[in-house]
């Protein structure tokens, strides 16, 4: 992997042997009269190579064609099913897409909701505001970073908004722990301070950029090389036309993106810990050890733009508003993938190359699925394709030992920050990048170089990830917390905690098979290359011919980066398969390494076959993919309904709300003053306004320390020293805990515990609609 890496240096910048050939590879630093010249030129050198055959036009054709076929066997991404239950194929969903009125229909919630969208546009502002200063804050050191680089304005503006997010967020962090979360001005303070850090930071790094003007005026005289070329070229009308709607439906992307990531939480991981852990430490006014919840004692990094919106919005409904907006901010981070993405295939191949990479990243259901859901995947996937950026660019330096010290420290923030997001960042992110980094400045054999190196590298990890496994350290004993009990321990788990999370999340092991067997990973294979819903049609066939023409196509510019990314991509699918449990959503952060495989795919086939051929393969995902976004099939598709009706929406006998019936009653009958609920079984508790007391499955919950095998006066001693009104018990997530395969549950309570409570008097049934078998509410007596 590491030879890998190394070929990115001495390919990516083809043959530059000084900072002058790097910074030409830049079409942005060239003159236009040199880029108009530069583009008839590589257009001469185009028709030139134009020498394909029908025969290998028909074997193109045929291999898209089969892979869609293909896709849209497989079983409906919509859920529909026929007669008998069984799920039909995509082609059904497919069909859909003409359905343009009841599609409408469903984004305003089929007339029984009120609509609105003004709720909206402050929590997109705030979201927005909270972006610009993470610009601000990044721009510095994004600059010092990529000073005599060839990096584009754009890559360079996203960089900066992925740095100052991961100060942002440590930021809190910091704040949080202090215990300065019960007001808005500590955290203001601390943002004005840095601010006022960057505008001097700015100042610097202006003078430093009119000293440099010189040289690279005198660079952009020179003549550019064929590197830069746009390299996918209408060769007709319809090729014309055909490909200006690939800006058209990514922007259409972006707007669902926009909308989609607005919308309140429904996802199970969201509502039990990226938003509710946020929402316990804003309330507590800290950020403490939870002894309840044990997720909300991993790596929170990405939940901390939720707890910051949280605070500084405050008042009794500040969780919610907060809450939110800082799930947008979470969900945005697919939109600076693909603007990064683009802006970085741009650069090397022309316009219509990063529309497409950045086109196909939007268009990926699974990156529309965790982006409207709120979860966190592609906040990891974003800073993995940040760090891979930036490494490509400053790579010759560290092969010459003239690498800065800001370049590495902006590696290994954008690194650190992946890992201080989730466990998996460490693997997945910091360890094969910091070890390429520091394998290609040893081969340099620059001493100082690599002391200098060192030490921004551990600056840049103590920015971001440090101060979250020093926290568990503290709070727990175990840097990994929950992770590795059985050999650094965990002071708030026992040891049948430990296992039972072990076994949760251990690699699922088929009836009566391996789970490392030659049939297993078949089966992963298929999993993940054929039947997910997370890809969009033709994305892996365009992926496998631009891996194959990278290998053939040698006048292409800046090529050797993408075997690097590869070997990355391949690692990453080793560990999923060896170390997860193998759910789609665990492997999309090599998404941007596909969409860019895919990208180099279309323009080779621009380049041989035909640009209206190349065009129509990708216009068919971004088709797709847009209208799986817009269908609610990955997420809540009721973008123009009002939040306030949303916020209530329990569903109808007929119809799922997004909050279940049980957290819809206990809002509207269970919010007087002193009400505070034990919930039993029920960890999906973001949406509740009554003060609760509950547990994840995995912790003990409190009812059972105050309620079994205590006698009658312990029992309501303990309810009422703890302030409990109310106990609801869902029993239906208890069962499905309690499921072979599933995570499991305590063996309390049982039916019978909860009946004896009602007999002794110290629980009281409410009457309530829900299903008394599923749902039990039950009252505190006095």
């Amino acid at each position: 992997m590491d030879c890998g890496f190394v070929a990115i240096g001495s390919q990516a910048v083809g043959t530059a042997r000084s900072i002058q050939d790097i910074l030409i590879l830049n079409r942005t630093n060239a003159p236009a009269h040199d880029r108009i010249l530069m583009s008839n030129r590589t257009s001469n050198s185009h028709k030139a190579r134009h020498w394909h055959t029908p025969a290998l036009a028909a074997l193109v054709v045929a291999g898209f064609v089969a892979s869609v076929i293909a896709y849209f066997c497989q079983p409906s991404i919509l859920g529909f099913v026929d007669a008998q239950g069984q799920p039909v194929s995509r082609i059904v969903d497919f069909f859909q897409i003409f359905l343009i009125e009841q599609l409408f229909d469903s984004m305003t919630g089929n007339g029984r909701f009120e609509t609105g969208l003004l709720e909206r546009i402050p929590l997109f502002l705030g979201a927005l505001s909270w972006l610009a200063i993470a610009w601000w804050l990044g721009r510095p050191l994004v600059h010092f970073a990529l000073l005599g680089t060839s990096a584009s304005q754009l890559e360079k503006s996203v960089l900066a908004v992925l740095s100052g997010l991961a100060v942002l967020s440590t930021a809190t962090l910091l704040v949080g722990l202090s215990g300065g979360l019960g007001s808005r001005w500590p955290l203001i303070g601390l943002i004005a301070v840095m601010c006022l850090a960057a505008w001097a930071g700015s100042a610097r790094a202006n003078n430093a950029s009119k000293l440099a003007m010189t040289d690279i005026s005198n660079l952009t005289r020179l003549t550019a090389n064929d590197s830069t070329a746009e390299w996918i070229q209408p060769t007709s009308s319809l090729a014309v036309w055909l490909l200006r709607l690939v800006p058209v439906l990514t922007a259409c992307s972006c707007a669902l993106y926009v909308l989609g990531c607005l919308m309140p939480p429904w996802e199970f991981d969201v509502v039990e810990y990226h938003l509710q852990a946020p929402k316990e430490f804003m309330q507590a006014g800290r950020i403490a050890l939870n002894d309840h919840n044990v997720y909300a004692n991993m790596p929170l990094a990405a939940e901390m733009h939720s707890l910051a919106s949280m605070t500084m919005i405050g008042g009794t409904d500040g969780w919610w508003w907060g809450g939110i907006m800082g799930k947008a901010i979470t969900g945005y981070h697919s939109l600076m993938a693909a603007f990064l993405l683009g802006g970085f295939m741009g650069r090397n191949y022309g316009q219509w190359c990063g529309w497409i990479a950045a086109g196909l990243m939007l268009a990926a259901p699974g990156n529309a699925h965790v982006a409207m859901a709120g979860l966190i995947d592609m906040v990891l996937a974003t800073y993995l394709l940040a760090a891979l950026i930036v490494l490509v660019l400053i790579w010759p330096k560290l092969q010459s030992g003239s690498s800065n010290f800001y370049s590495v420290l902006l590696v290994s923030q954008l690194a650190g920050m992946a890992a201080a997001c989730k466990y998996t960042g460490l693997i997945f992110v910091c360890l094969p990048l910091l070890s390429s980094l520091f394998v290609c400045l040893i081969r340099s054999h620059q001493r100082a170089a690599i002391a200098k190196a060192s030490l921004a590298c551990l600056l840049g990890l103590c920015i971001t990830c440090v101060p979250w496994y020093a926290k568990n350290v503290w709070q727990t004993g175990n840097p990994f917390f929950p992770l590795a009990h059985s050999l650094l321990g965990g002071t708030e788990l026992t040891e049948a905690q430990a296992i039972q999370w072990q076994n949760a999340h251990r690699v699922p092991v088929p009836n009566g098979g391996s789970a490392f067997s030659l049939s297993t990973l078949v089966q992963s294979a298929n999993q993940v290359l054929l039947k997910s819903s997370f890809l969009p049609p033709g994305l892996v066939f365009l992926s496998l011919v631009g891996l194959v023409s990278c290998r053939f196509r040698s006048r292409l510019p800046a090529t050797g980066w993408t075997w690097g990314w590869c070997g990355l991509a391949l690692w990453i699918l080793a560990i999923w398969w060896l170390a997860t449990h193998r759910i789609d959503r665990f492997w999309l952060p090599i998404l941007p390494v596909a969409c860019a495989m895919a990208a180099l795919g279309a323009a080779w086939i621009a380049q041989r076959l035909s640009t209206g051929l190349a065009a129509s393969f990708t216009l068919l995902p971004l088709l797709v993919g847009n209208f799986f976004s817009a269908s609610g099939a990955m997420g809540d598709n009721r973008f123009f309904v009002s939040l306030h009706s949303l916020r209530e929406d329990a569903g109808t006998e007929e119809l799922p709300g997004r909050i279940s019936p049980a957290i819809g009653w206990a809002n509207q009958n269970l919010i007087e003053d002193g009400a505070r609920i034990l919930l039993i079984g029920e960890a999906k508790v973001f949406d509740f306004r009554a003060p609760i007391v509950y547990a994840t499955c995995f912790n003990t919950n409190p009812a059972e320390g105050w309620l079994r095998g205590q006698s009658v006066e312990a029992q309501r001693a303990n309810l009422r020293t703890a302030g409990i009104t109310h106990v609801m018990v869902n029993w239906s997530e208890i069962a499905r805990y309690r499921s072979v395969g599933n995570y499991g549950f305590s063996d309390w309570p049982q039916p019978e515990d909860i009946d004896a409570l009602v007999q002794n008097g110290v629980l009281r049934p409410m009457p309530t609609p829900l299903e008394s078998s599923q749902v039990a509410v039950l009252a505190v007596q006095p």
